[in-house]
This record gives structure tokens, C-alpha cells and sequence, in this order.
């Protein structure tokens, strides 16, 4: 299984929606049509909820990681992972592509190491394309890469 795991981002709608409709950025919609296309299934990672699924209904907030303290954030962590393990996802048999900012991806990579060193289920792949690009070109990576799964892009 290919599990896509998209960061949040800050535009949203002014009203409650699903996920998937919620987020309203350009880049946040250009990895949704990646996931999509690549992968089995995918959920958002959201600083303020955790993991979300894409048809879950939230209401508009204002949370960023930034606005979270050091120890939250490892709190923030565990619990993606613990919310992956008690979903239907059997993560030691999926491949995660992170399509989701430095702070997130780093967070859940650490807490990934870490429970694999005590011996417990972590991804069996995880990837990390657009690790260390501007949001510019992860943009552009995203639509380029969905245009040759043969999808279109937003």
C-alpha cells in the first residue's frame, strides 16, 4: 500500500468542510490530484487535529506547527503514528510519501526512528520528494508528476 500523508496549509474555507475541501491552497490541492493518482489512499497531516482523513468535517482554525512547543510537537508525532496503527493502514507494509513541510516531515521521520528502534510497526518505505524544495517547485514537481501518472493537476 502507497499511503500519501499531505501537510495542512493555511488557506482555508471560512466555514466547516470536509478536508479534502477545507485547505484551499494551490499547492495543497496540487498534492491531493499526486496522491491521487500515485498512491492508495492518503490523509492530511494538520497541526491543530493530527491525522485527518479526507472526509472528515473540521471547522476553519488557526493553528500552525510554529504555534506548538517543542514538546508538543513530539506529542503531535506519537500520536499521527498511534492514529496510523489504530487505522485501517497496516503501516509496516505501507510505503508513506511526505508530502508535507520540513517541521511535519521531520517530526514523523524522528518518531518513525524511534519506534523502530523499541521494535514496533513503522512505514516499510517513506519517501520524501519534495524535501528541501521551494514552494515554487514543489509546486511544479507536483504537477509534473501527476501529469505523468496521467492525471491533471488543479
Amino acid at each position: 500500500m502507497r499511503l500519501a500523508l499531505i501537510g495542512c496549509s493555511g488557506p482555508k474555507l471560512d466555514r466547516a468542510a470536509p478536508a479534502r475541501e477545507l485547505y484551499t491552497s494551490r499547492l495543497f490541492r496540487a498534492a491531493v490530484a499526486y496522491a491521487e493518482a500515485t498512491c492508495d489512499d492518503w490523509a492530511v497531516l494538520s497541526a491543530r487535529h493530527g491525522l485527518v482523513r479526507s472526509w472528515r468535517v473540521l471547522e476553519p482554525y488557526d493553528t500552525t506547527f510554529e504555534d506548538l512547543t517543542r514538546d508538543q510537537r513530539g506529542f503531535w508525532a506519537w500520536k499521527v503514528h498511534k492514529a496510523l496503527l489504530a487505522s485501517e493502514v497496516c503501516l509496516e507494509h505501507a510505503d508513506v510519501v511526505l508530502l508535507a513541510g520540513k517541521e511535519y516531515s521531520d517530526r514523523m521521520t524522528t518518531e518513525w526512528r524511534c519506534q523502530g528502534v523499541q521494535g514496533l510497526a513503522v512505514p516499510r518505505s517513506c519517501e520524501e520528494p519534495l524535501r528541501g524544495l521551494p514552494v515554487g517547485k514543489r509546486y511544479a514537481w507536483l504537477v509534473a508528476e501527476t501529469a505523468k501518472a496521467g492525471a491533471v493537476a488543479p
